[in-house]
């Protein structure tokens, strides 16, 4: 039962101004040497990051997009915000039109990315994103990759493969509400009157109002989008999987906040909207510049779940995600997270793959082949029984073999190996390198 795969990544808050200030990654003792000579032996975060994505762009061939998910730039610098945007042009090397031709750059707005200075009470809401708009115009020519108004399904699929199987990826703009303004309370505002009421007839009334009112950082979702999203979800194909992506998360934090408005004002909505869907959906989100991930599901909604992937902090790393699906039916049958973190000192590392399954058991069960599972599993029989995967090829009975050439006994070995893993039977070491270099066991239960 052959197996495909489709990949993106998932940046979180980038945070320009403060992550190209970071010092080399290097313990610097010797503070007579030229920056030129530490330069040399040394690298940057930012410079690291760069050269992973360009590594990743180029192993990865099934690789259809790149997903921001806000806070570009800090405090609503918006000079920051374009110096990010053109670092992100270099970065992921947008000028190679043949290679992006097929593949998609999304970025939703974060809470920093916003100018409060600029944003006036009783405006428009979706206004306050405008400069952020002319912003992508000025850099990329184009402001098609951001999403701040109603959401749009993108349909991506690898290159020669047609529609199927593909990813819908659909952007959630959370930040409608940061920084609009909150009145203060009755008792207050007239108390508040009072002592500045010889001052209010020498200040425009919209000025005096503001005094009688704080800006507030809430995230939300318009009603409507959320609407839209799990309309575009329900329709989807069976052979497609849906990611939805926003700044702000939809569950509270690990670590606890203490702030006013930490969660979304309407996260509970959004959530049982989506599950309403009865369909998986995968979640990306940063904000908190941690990096959880969290299944979320309702017995009232049936087995579907939402899979809650929060995005570090650039500085810190970012993660590759990538979708299974089955050849022969194109259903999704399972996926993987592979962080990419910085060590210290040690620059940006790849971590083990964390594996979770996008279909229930008893569909997995039915996409193997039969003959296949009874081979490994009669040779994989404890978690103390280690093989490797040539040891498992090489001792493949000839019923099974048939008139399949070598390179079919390895795919067909390596796939129900996979299958197995997602169904969290056995484990694989070394599963992100080459089959000939995987060594299986049994999962200890």
């Amino acid at each position: 039962m052959p197996i495909r795969h489709v990949s993106f990544l998932h940046l979180g808050d980038v945070h320009y101004p403060d992550l190209i200030a970071r010092s080399p990654l290097v313990d610097h003792k010797d503070r007579g040497l030229s920056t030129a000579i530490v330069g040399a032996v040394s690298s940057t975060r930012i410079a690291d990051i760069a050269r992973g994505i360009t590594r990743i762009r180029s192993e990865e061939k099934n690789l259809v997009a790149i997903v921001l998910t806000g806070d570009l730039t800090t405090k609503g610098s918006i000079s920051g915000y374009k110096e990010c945007l053109t670092f992100l042009h270099g970065a992921l090397q947008l000028s190679d039109v043949n290679y992006w031709q097929h593949r998609g750059l999304l970025a939703v707005p974060g809470n920093h990315d916003l100018n409060r200075s600029l944003i006036v009470s009783g405006q428009p809401l979706l206004e306050k994103f405008a400069p952020l708009s002319q912003a992508w115009r000025e850099v990329f020519g184009s402001d098609r990759a951001l999403t701040v108004g109603m959401p749009i399904a993108t349909d991506l699929s690898p290159i020669g493969e047609g529609d199927n199987p593909s990813i819908r990826f659909l952007p959630l703009n959370t930040c409608f509400l940061c920084g609009e303004y909150r009145a203060f309370p009755e008792q207050v505002r007239s108390e508040m009157v009072k002592l500045l009421d010889a001052l209010k007839s020498t200040v425009p009334s919209e000025a005096f109002e503001k005094m009688m009112s704080e800006q507030i950082d809430c995230p939300a979702a318009e009603r409507e989008h959320v609407e839209t999203i799990a309309q575009h979800i329900r329709e989807s194909d069976n052979s497609s999987v849906s990611v939805v992506f926003g700044h702000h998360p939809l569950l509270a934090q690990p670590m606890p906040r203490v702030d006013g408005y930490n969660e979304m004002l309407n996260a509970g909505f959004v959530r049982e909207t989506i599950l309403e869907s009865r369909k998986n959906v995968i979640y990306l989100h940063g904000h908190i510049h941690q990096d959880p991930l969290i299944t979320v599901n309702s017995p009232m909604r049936g087995s579907h779940r939402i899979i809650h992937i929060s995005a570090p902090a650039l500085e810190d790393g970012f993660n590759l995600i990538r979708i299974f699906f089955s050849e022969e039916t194109g259903l999704p049958l399972g996926m993987e997270l592979i962080p990419h973190r910085f060590g210290d000192h040690l620059g940006l590392i790849k971590g083990d793959p964390i594996k979770l399954r996008l279909i229930d058991q008893t569909g997995l069960w039915n996409e193997i082949d039969q003959p296949w599972i009874e081979y490994v599993l009669e040779k994989l029989t404890s978690p103390q029984i280690a093989l490797r995967f040539n040891d498992l090829l090489k001792a493949i009975p000839s019923s099974l073999k048939h008139d399949l050439e070598p390179n079919e006994q390895v795919n067909s070995l390596s796939d129900a190996l996979v299958i197995l893993e997602l169904l969290e039977i056995i484990e694989i070491v070394n599963r992100d390198k080459p089959p000939k270099t995987w060594q299986c066991r049994r999962k200890i239960i």
